[in-house]
């Protein structure tokens, strides 16, 4: 995923600085990091994309922009207000369990974490513009 696809979702988002607030991240990145792609949380090896938006169809969830696992055949997806989840066209999203997906809302709304690479190792992290709050990948 390209930095401009992040910075669209970004503004999609309605991302801004905020007073400080709740929700401590466990890590931090360094400040100098620019989230270039970002992975499937179940098929790490495979980059996201961005999802073109259907405004006509039935589901909700096909009227959003989110990001799709490039993994022949996986649903997974990513919205900023569930993180990553499981959905299937004439079904309803599985978002499982949203406490226990990594998130962030240090300096700025809520939102949940990508899976990036920094330093080589895959790591969630806030893109959030000016964030560096990243947490562990157990994968």
């Amino acid at each position: 995923m390209e930095i401009a696809r992040v910075e669209v979702i970004r503004s999609e988002a309605g991302l801004r600085n905020k007073d400080k607030h709740g929700d401590r991240c466990r890590t931090r990145r360094p400040a100098s990091v620019k989230i270039e792609s970002v992975f499937c949380d179940i098929h790490p090896a495979c980059q996201l994309k961005a999802t073109p938006i259907d405004s006509d169809a039935a589901s909700w969830v096909l009227q959003q922009r989110r990001l799709s696992c490039t993994s022949p055949n996986c649903e997974r997806q990513f919205h900023y207000d569930f993180g990553y989840f499981q959905f299937h066209v004439g079904q309803e999203p599985d978002f499982g369990d949203l406490k226990v997906k990594p998130k962030c809302r240090k300096d700025h709304d809520t939102i949940y974490m990508l899976l990036t690479r920094i330093d080589g190792e895959l790591t969630y992290a806030c893109f959030a513009p000016d964030c560096t709050s990243a947490a562990a990948y157990a994968g």
